[in-house]
């Protein structure tokens, strides 16, 4: 049961530079004003926006990937910082392109996307020495958890991340 003025919610932050619009697996912009016809579970047609695709590999973007040395450091300053400002955390993996979290927010997106902005930040600053400047890209992906269903479902797909950093705690009928 979540606390009073907060819900689970399933967080989603890529790295920098790691889905950019015109990805072949599919993408979303802002608003939807451009978008694909699939995701990266059934990937749009690979002319489609091809365009576009061809004009982001020729500009100069850094691309984030997370050493295997840095993932537990980035994953452990998102936990101590979320738990330092009182929030409750299931799990977080941490890929070397991007991080999930199953974490107790705010029900006003607002204030919850301000948490996860200190979040990331906290990670950053963990790495800084090795990664200067910012390593995540915009805002992210936050899905709210209304059921004990949902919530358990996403705390199974973080768990079972490839190529990732993994922090839990156990919930109630589920192995960690």
């Amino acid at each position: 049961m979540p606390t009073p003025g907060r819900m689970w919610r399933h967080v989603i932050i890529s790295t920098y530079g790691s889905w950019l619009q015109g990805d072949a697996r599919g993408f979303r912009t802002r608003n939807h004003k451009i978008h694909s016809s699939g995701d990266y579970r059934t990937p749009p047609p690979p002319d489609e926006h091809e365009g576009l695709r061809i004009y982001q590999q020729t500009r100069d973007h850094e691309r984030i990937v997370l050493p295997v040395e840095l993932k537990s450091i980035v994953g452990e300053a998102i936990r101590v910082k979320l738990q330092k400002l009182g929030y409750r955390l299931n799990a977080i993996s941490v890929a070397p392109t991007h991080s999930h979290w199953l974490a107790e927010l705010p029900c006003e997106k607002n204030e919850a996307w301000d948490v996860v902005g200190q979040g990331k930040s906290a990670a950053s600053l963990a790495v800084r020495k090795q990664l200067p400047g910012g390593i995540w890209a915009g805002k992210g992906r936050m899905i709210g958890l209304p059921t004990r269903t949902r919530m358990l479902s996403a705390y199974r797909y973080i768990l079972e991340q490839d190529d990732s950093w993994i922090w839990s705690v156990a919930m109630d009928g589920e192995p960690q």
